[in-house]
This record gives C-alpha cells, sequence and structure tokens, in this order.
C-alpha cells in the first residue's frame, strides 16, 4: 500500500505551466496523496474549481513599488550589504558564464534601450500578413482606439480585457471549501493581478518581432535585454513566497514547473521534483538544432552555430543578472554550460512529451530526466459539449482553431485565418480569447472568448493550433491530427518536430496564402493512413503507465530522502518501465 504524502504543487504564473501542474497534481491525487496547491493569487478560481486546497504566493507588487518610491534600488541594483553589492547588475567578477568576447553589463544595455522602444516596435512585418485582409468576409471592427498601426492590440487594453474575463469567470465558478489555516492569504484580493496577465503583456509587445526569422531576433536580442530582466525580477519573487508556503505547509515533497533555479528549493532538505511542461530539446542541448528556433534536426549544423553565436552573445546580461541574483541568496551561479530556463533538481526531474514526438532517438536522455506521456487535465466544466446550435445542422468537418490564450491577441493574425477558414466547406469552432468583442465569426464558425478545450477536442476531426506543449500533447491524445501556425518559444520546436513525425502539417504562420491552408485542411481530413496512425497513437497514450512510473519515483524519493537514481538499480528498473 502506498504510504499517503504531502505534495506541495506550483508553477510559474503562465497559463501552460499552470495547466500542467493542474493535470499532475490530479494524478498524484487519484494515487492517494494529498496535494496543496501554491500559484499566484490570480489562480484561485480556477484550482478551487478541481477541489484543490489553494494558497496564494505572497508575490504583491506594491512591495517593490514602495522600495522604488523610498528611493531602494531594485534587484540587481548596488545598494546596503554584501547580499545587495553581489547582487549588483553591473558587470560579474566571477566570469564562468562568459565567452572571451567584450560583456555588455545589463545596466549599460538597460539604458541604452531605453530610447529604442520605436525601433523595437518597427519590426519588419511582411506584406503577405496583410494583403488578402481586404478580401476577408469578416467585417473589421470600426473602433480600433486600442489597436496599433498594424492592427495589433496594445498591451493596456489586453490587461483590461483579460481583468473583465478573469471575473466574469470567477463569479461564474462554483464556491468550495475556503482553503486551511495553513493558508497564506492576500490582504487586499481587489487588487489582486489576474492570471497569466504580466506574461501575456509582455508577449504582446512582442508579436512585431514573432514575425522575423530566428537568426533576426537573436541579432535584435540587446533590445529585449530590459524586458527580460524585468521579467526575471518579477519571478525572483516567487523565492521567498514559496519559502513562506514551504515553512507553513511542511510537505513531504515539492513538485514544481518553473523556469528558473530557486535557492529555497536548493537550500530546502525536503527533496523536490522539476516539472518541465516545455519542449524538451532543451534538455538534449548540443545534440539538436538551438531550443526555440524551429529549425529541422536535420538542418545544417552551421545554421545552429549562426543562431547560437547572436543568441548566447545577448543572453550574457541576463545570465549575469541572474547570477548576481543566485548568488545573493546563497546558492551558485549557473556556469556557461547550464541553461537558465531549467532549474534541474538534484532529485528528481520529469517532462511530459508524447514518445513518438521525443528527441531520444537522436541523443540520448539526459541524467535524472524521465519522460511522461501526457498530463491531460480534466475539463473546467463538467458539462458535456454540446455542438453549438449554428453549427449543429451544416455539413462538413468539425475543426478546432486556437492559438492559446497569448497568440490570440494578435488580432491581424487571428482575422487573417478566419478570413481563410471562411472558404472552406467546413464549420469552425474558434478559441477567440480575451479580444473577442473585436472578432465577428462567419457562419461557418461559432466561439467564444472562452472555450472548453479539453471537452470540445474529442469531438472534432482536426485542430489548427499554435503548437503550445498542451495542446498538441491533448490532440495527440484524443487522436486528431494538427495544423501547427506557431508564434514563439518552444510552439517553433513543437511545430516541426509533429511535422517531422507526420501527425501534422506546419505553415508559415506570417506568410502563408490562402492555398497553404486550405489545402492542408483537406489533405489532413482525407488522409486515412493519417487517421490510423493517430488512433494507434491516441491508444498508446491512454495506456501508458508513465504516469504511475513518475509517482513511484516521487514516492521512493520521499522513502529514500535523496534521489532514486543514486541507486541505478531501482533507477534503471523504473525508467524501462515506461
Amino acid at each position: 500500500m502506498v504510504q499517503k504524502l504531502k505534495i506541495l504543487c506550483s508553477a510559474m504564473d503562465s497559463l501552460g505551466h499552470v495547466n500542467a501542474i493542474l493535470g499532475f497534481a490530479k494524478i498524484l491525487e487519484q494515487r492517494g496523496h494529498q496535494v496543496i496547491i501554491a500559484l499566484a493569487p490570480g489562480w484561485k478560481s480556477a484550482i478551487e474549481k478541481h477541489n484543490f486546497e489553494f494558497i496564494p504566493l505572497k508575490l504583491d507588487s506594491s512591495v517593490k513599488e514602495e522600495k522604488e518610491v523610498k528611493g531602494e534600488k531594485k534587484v540587481g541594483d548596488e545598494s546596503n550589504g554584501k547580499d545587495e553589492e553581489a547582487n549588483s547588475v553591473e558587470k560579474v567578477e566571477d566570469k564562468s558564464n562568459s565567452n572571451d568576447s567584450k560583456i555588455v553589463d545589463a545596466k549599460s544595455v538597460n539604458e541604452s534601450t531605453v530610447t529604442k522602444d520605436e525601433k523595437n516596435s518597427e519590426l519588419p512585418v511582411t506584406e503577405s500578413d496583410t494583403k488578402d485582409e481586404e478580401k476577408s468576409p469578416v467585417k473589421k471592427e470600426e473602433d480600433k482606439s486600442n489597436l496599433n498601426d498594424s492592427g495589433i492590440a496594445d498591451s493596456e487594453s489586453v490587461n483590461e480585457s483579460l481583468a473583465t474575463e478573469s471575473e466574469n469567470e470567477s463569479s461564474a465558478s462554483e464556491s468550495v471549501n475556503e482553503p486551511s489555516a495553513t493558508e497564506t492569504e492576500t490582504k487586499d484580493t481587489k487588487n489582486v493581478e489576474q492570471p497569466n496577465q504580466k506574461l501575456i503583456g509582455m508577449i504582446n509587445s512582442q508579436l512585431k518581432g514573432f514575425r522575423l526569422k530566428p537568426v533576426d531576433n537573436a541579432r535584435n536580442s540587446a533590445l529585449k535585454v530590459p524586458m527580460w530582466l524585468d521579467w526575471y525580477e518579477k519571478q525572483f519573487a516567487f523565492d521567498d513566497a514559496l519559502q513562506e508556503v514551504m515553512d507553513a505547509v511542511k510537505p513531504d515533497m515539492i513538485v514544481i514547473d518553473f523556469m528558473l533555479r530557486l535557492p529555497c528549493l536548493e537550500k530546502s532538505s525536503i527533496p523536490w521534483a522539476q516539472l518541465w511542461s516545455c519542449n524538451p530539446i532543451m534538455l538534449y542541448n548540443g545534440h539538436c538544432p538551438p531550443a526555440t528556433t524551429g529549425y529541422p534536426t536535420d538542418s545544417p549544423r552551421e545554421l545552429w552555430d549562426e543562431y547560437k553565436a547572436f543568441k548566447d552573445q545577448g543572453d550574457i546580461p541576463i545570465a549575469e543578472y541572474i547570477n548576481k541574483w543566485l548568488i545573493s541568496r546563497g546558492v551558485r551561479p549557473y556556469t556557461k554550460d547550464e541553461i537558465y530556463h531549467i532549474g534541474e533538481s538534484k532529485y528528481l526531474n520529469f517532462y511530459t512529451y508524447p514518445s513518438i514526438l521525443d528527441y531520444n532517438d537522436i541523443a540520448p536522455r539526459p541524467a535524472k530526466w524521465v519522460r511522461m506521456d501526457a498530463t491531460v487535465r480534466e475539463p473546467d466544466d463538467a458539462t458535456p459539449f454540446v455542438i453549438p446550435e449554428k453549427l449543429a445542422g451544416k455539413p462538413g468537418a468539425l475543426i478546432y482553431f486556437s492559438l492559446g490564450t497569448m497568440g490570440c491577441v494578435d488580432l491581424e493574425l487571428m482575422r487573417r485565418v478566419i478570413s481563410v477558414c471562411a472558404k472552406s466547406p467546413h464549420r469552425f469552432i474558434v478559441s477567440k480569447g480575451p479580444l473577442h468583442e473585436q472578432i465577428e465569426l462567419p457562419d461557418n464558425m461559432w466561439g467564444e472568448s472562452y472555450v472548453n478545450q479539453i471537452a470540445i477536442l474529442p469531438h472534432v476531426d482536426l485542430v489548427i493550433t499554435h503548437a503550445g506543449n498542451n495542446t498538441l500533447t491533448e490532440s495527440l491524445y484524443f487522436g486528431k491530427p494538427v495544423i501547427l501556425m506557431p508564434l514563439f518559444f518552444d510552439q517553433l520546436d513543437n511545430a516541426q518536430r509533429a511535422h517531422e513525425k507526420g501527425v501534422g502539417i506546419r505553415i508559415d504562420t506570417y506568410n502563408f496564402q490562402d492555398s497553404d491552408l486550405l489545402d492542408a485542411i483537406e489533405k489532413l481530413l482525407n488522409d486515412e493512413p493519417l487517421k490510423e496512425k493517430l488512433a494507434a497513437i491516441s491508444a498508446s497514450l491512454k495506456a501508458s503507465t508513465s504516469k504511475e512510473t513518475v509517482c513511484k519515483l516521487i514516492e521512493k524519493t520521499v522513502a529514500l530522502g535523496k534521489s532514486p537514481f543514486d541507486d541505478d538499480q531501482v533507477a534503471n528498473n523504473q525508467v524501462e518501465s515506461e
């Protein structure tokens, strides 16, 4: 009989990461463990709908603002005390993570790029991005007060829409028992920032840059340094907040989905596991194309080297900034060979990715890492999905279109895809996102600001997706072919890998012709061998025991008080069982 454990789960403030931790929390709960979830306060209603105990992390930005008003400097600036001095964003004395080239210190980059905001907002947009929009049968909105010159929503309007959507969803959710007395509630819930808001605002500000080739984005990386320094400073706040929850809860084990090493975990005696819910190509560093490029796995190495040279140089001030903070918190900095996105645990690490898409056919899996096929979450609403009346009586296949929580704020792209799909004889369910009031749908489409994706996927014949990790995995779980339109980060790698493995078709997100999308729809809908292949993949994912493997490794970690991989016999037997 499995010993019941108290397991604390947490994730960074991003929908994909929260969904991944929520899916795994359900697996742990089904195994009989007590699961407590600690996240940014805005996720409260979403988590409690699934009947988990929720503890809000104290991430109140007003603390930082108050310090700045008093003249205190932000994390990374020189201030009082040795720790603050070590945390300066000026040149790092320890150059373990630098190359022989001249190091650009983060502060000077920050100052020099303040006047480059306009340059950054004028990155080139290809002509084909807009040339077909005038032909669209979809009526354009007259009120463009919150759009920039390219039809892309500004961050402020996106955030306002997000706040409204979150309030509506929260008011509609069912109330459950209040969290336990160990909960660390924020005092002013009215001022709680809505979930995912910072990241969506940041992504929205970079939409034009997504239209560039990966190597051109890398060339411009210095312009983005201030944005990333600000973003990482916000991530630093998780360290104290999570430590406070750890002290209150005293868990047996911690599982976290976070793209940064957290000192509170590294200094703790509590064992912990890292859940990596992004594409795992970063784990195969050096054996595969550089992460976030979407390069084919058989592309020329010269292409990889060119990108990496620009990217590594651009990352220097960011890595220095992070390392200063790590040193100030009493833990070792990253070395030059480590990827600072990965917060690897000395105990156990696992990633969620379907076996058919994994890269272990190219290189061996890294030590202390285990693959788990899928953590498909339960529907947010238990009510069975019914095809909307608008579409129920119409002919044609049923297709789901979603660019994810962040991609759907690109109104220009959303309208472009919708205008092309309006010419298709098929029916479409559209996830419209927070700017739904500015998106009109033609007669062959139905959509809302939020749709219950997990409940919808079993009913559709095809998925048009941004290739986010969760949507891609969930589509394969239900045996659906995919048209892949990636925007940024690991979506590019997911799209290319799915294309290479023959489970979908990748098209050029910003430069596709009408025929590219319409032909891809017909090809996938009429590919009978692919339907059989996807049915087999779906059956394999549903029958996979990899979730049990990871649970057993977690339980073994707690029992041993050390990594189960320190016992080669245990580790090898269990990993081979997947």
